[in-house]
């Protein structure tokens, strides 16, 4: 999810009404993980087949 989503999700509760979790560290993913997701995120095949290109500070920002 993108910073402003998950900012938008949390300011209006909605998160908690659809299930989503307030964040990683909820579900035991630590922020060590994060940069072994953003590589994987970067290996992907939707990734390179996405027509707008991410690149590791884009999906830093969706992921972290």
């Amino acid at each position: 999810m993108g910073y402003l989503f998950r900012r938008f999700i949390s300011r209006t509760g909605m998160s908690a009404d659809i299930g989503i979790p307030p964040g990683f560290a909820s579900i035991g993913i630590t922020d060590a993980v994060i940069p072994v997701m953003i590589g994987d995120a970067l290996k992907d095949l939707s990734a390179k087949s996405n027509p707008r290109k991410a690149d590791a500070k884009d999906f830093e920002m969706m992921i972290g």
